[in-house]
């Protein structure tokens, strides 16, 4: 039941930002990620949309977020950093609740 935000971006690609699951945030962030956001926090993630791509892991600045390779997404502390970053960025956004509804122009 998570609620996504999707960023399409001028150059072609696209992203999407959604809360992490708990549950999932302690079996795969790094402890220092965990704890740099302070205690109790919730972890975003950003990903590339509707897939990974060469070079996806190098498009966000560290101040959005830390690329996970294995994962396939950044940890993101701070949503509101990410959209400040691509908004200004994007031909459109769009949200939902659902991954799969987001369709490419």
């Amino acid at each position: 039941m998570a609620s996504f935000q999707f960023f399409e971006l001028k150059s072609g690609d696209a992203w999407v930002v959604y809360p992490m699951d708990p549950e999932f945030v302690k079996r795969a962030c790094t402890p220092e990620l965990i704890a740099a956001c302070g205690p109790g926090a919730k972890m975003y993630g950003v990903a590339p949309y509707p897939e990974q791509y060469e070079g996806w892991d190098e498009m966000l600045p560290p101040s959005v977020g830390r690329s996970d390779l294995e994962n396939g997404l950044y940890w993101v502390p701070q949503p509101l950093n990410a959209a400040m970053f691509l908004s200004p960025r994007s031909a459109r956004t769009d949200s939902d609740r659902d991954w799969n509804a987001f369709k490419l122009k």
